[in-house]
């Protein structure tokens, strides 16, 4: 897992090659004044999902991983709450569902942290890292959420 803001990346050695590129390719993007939809980077091997969604509790949101994809989380606007962990092996799957969607939910977390995202931060998830999106420790909220999938294959 890394976190970070895109108005601080820093040097390029401290991502993967193509973790880097797309991260600067979003530093550009003005994501409060384009359509919610999909937006293909690379065909079905990188693109991003532009969504305007709510937050919610914790135990409202289900924790999930990913096998085939990377996930970049970017909060253009802050606002959110993620959780995350890495996953060790022993939390509960609750939804297996890699073959249709490359996503596993999970019932509870071991070890799950928290972060409260300010404006332009990112996560990158790996498929070893379960995380919880869309979360609020206060009233829920609208949120706007950029999703980008990297296929594992190009790290």
């Amino acid at each position: 897992m890394i976190y970070g803001n895109l108005k601080n990346l820093g040097e390029s050695n401290a991502y993967p090659e193509v973790v880097y590129r797309v991260l600067k390719y979003l530093k550009n993007k003005d994501f409060n004044n384009m359509e919610p939809g999909k937006y293909e980077i690379e065909g079905n091997d990188i693109y991003f999902s532009v969504t305007d969604t709510k937050t919610d509790t914790i135990e409202n949101k289900k924790a999930e991983s990913h096998a085939k994809y990377i996930d970049i989380q970017l909060s253009p606007n802050g606002g959110e709450l993620m959780g995350f962990a890495t996953d060790e092996g022993g939390n509960e799957i609750i939804e297996n569902k890699l073959k249709e969607k490359d996503v596993l939910k999970y019932s509870a977390v071991d070890n799950e942290k928290f972060v409260k995202m300010n404006p332009n931060d990112f996560f990158v998830f790996y498929p070893w890292d379960i995380h919880r999106p869309g979360c609020t420790d206060a009233e829920p909220c609208d949120i706007r959420k950029v999703i980008v999938k990297i296929k594992m294959e190009l790290i």
